[in-house]
């Protein structure tokens, strides 16, 4: 399953950000500007962008709050998520509020913040710049089923969660647009 396969329904907004923007208005040290992100419900993937595969670090960069793994384990897991088909979803995440969720994010990223648990594996990629976001909205109350639906039909194509994600579903609803 690759980004671009995800039922995205044209009744909610999709939008896309880079990383290397997300990750620069976080680093200001004025105040950003983040109302082009949509206060919604909804989930987000974070996708690879790069041509070649990703390379993974020990560390984790900026994101002085996160938990890193062995970066042999993570180049063996991205190559057995990718052994059946190849994919570009690294993490695949929810939100009550997705404005507040990936500025969250981008605040964890830089080191500014610790208040963002998901998703922690993602900042030992070397060019994390090369990532991109995308954000889909969906109705009040169906972010977990959504992100549950996404998870489930990615394990089953894959025989893993994404890269980043370290376990699948919360609870048994599922929903799809």
């Amino acid at each position: 399953m690759k980004s671009k396969d995800v039922l995205w329904s044209s009744r909610w907004n999709r939008l896309t950000f880079s990383f290397e923007d997300l990750l620069a208005r976080a680093r200001l040290t004025d105040r950003a500007n983040w109302t082009d992100l949509p206060r919604a419900t909804g989930i987000y993937l974070v996708c690879w962008t790069g041509s070649e595969q990703p390379i993974f670090i020990d560390g984790t960069g900026e994101a002085k709050w996160a938990t890193p793994v062995n970066s042999k384990y993570l180049q063996e897991r991205w190559k057995h998520i990718n052994q059946a088909e190849p994919t570009d979803i690294i993490y695949i995440g929810k939100g009550d509020d997705l404005r507040n969720r990936v500025r969250a994010l981008a605040r964890f990223g830089v080191g500014k913040a610790k208040n963002h648990k998901g998703g922690e594996w993602m900042w030992q990629i070397t060019k994390i710049l090369e990532l991109k976001i995308i954000l889909h909205a969906c109705p009040r109350g169906k972010q977990v089923a959504f992100e549950g639906f996404l998870l489930e039909r990615f394990c089953k194509q894959h025989g893993d969660w994404p890269l980043a994600n370290r376990n699948g579903p919360c609870g048994p609803e599922r929903w799809s647009p």
